[in-house]
């Protein structure tokens, strides 16, 4: 007759203390590697890791039948050998709560299944949008602020008005523009805009040869 599966498994050894800190770190490690990551075990139905240093064993919960099958079906391993794993007589989930099952002072850990990549709910028929291709910084933005309300160049400029306007201004000097006429080639003249660079100041170190 075979082995009646319960939810409930019973971890003990012969060769070793089952309870040592660095036991204890094995089996974590093992239930990580082949249970949680295979399984997804979530923080509702978790993976409970009973301690019971007095008696020398661990008790394994796990969230149903199916589960704790594949935990004694995995602790054939090799790197379990010096582990015994039994079922216990009765479900463990299910008959917490009576009294004469109840577990007696010990450490209990729960373990879940890290977060999968991409996660459950994640939608694959979604396509990702493409990059914004009119969108400025805000450095951009400024800048243009800046350079249109400086309004260096008049938008409507007078054909017939041969002044000068300032284009930059400064505590060292200014850079001005000419409007002069000009022959477009039919014997029309035309304003062109064209810069006109200031001498810096002439110093009273300068000499004539420096001209």
């Amino acid at each position: 007759m075979g082995n009646i599966i319960t939810d409930t498994i019973i971890i003990t050894s012969d060769k070793c203390d089952i309870v040592d800190n660095d036991n204890v770190e094995r089996i974590q490690v093992w239930l990580s590697k082949n249970i949680l990551r295979k399984f997804q075990i979530n923080e509702n139905e978790p993976l409970q890791l009973i301690i019971l240093k007095r008696f020398k064993r661990i008790l394994l919960i796990c969230p149903s039948h199916d589960i704790s099958q594949h935990v004694m079906d995995a602790s054939r391993a090799l790197e379990m050998e010096n582990f015994n794993f039994s079922y216990s007589l009765q479900d463990g989930q299910r008959n917490l709560t009576k009294q004469y099952l109840k577990v007696p002072e010990s450490e209990k850990m729960f373990l879940i299944s890290p977060p999968a990549s991409p996660p459950p709910e994640f939608d694959f028929s979604k396509c990702e949008d493409a990059p914004q291709r009119h969108i400025q910084s805000h450095i951009q933005q400024d800048q243009q602020q800046r350079l249109e309300a400086s309004q260096l160049l008049p938008n409507n400029p007078d054909k017939n008005n041969n002044g000068t306007f300032t284009l930059l201004k400064s505590k060292v000097g200014a850079i001005t523009i000419d409007r002069c006429p000009t022959n477009d080639g039919n014997g029309q003249m035309q304003l062109a805009d064209h810069v006109k660079t200031a001498f810096p100041p002439k110093s009273i170190f300068d000499t004539d040869d420096d001209d």
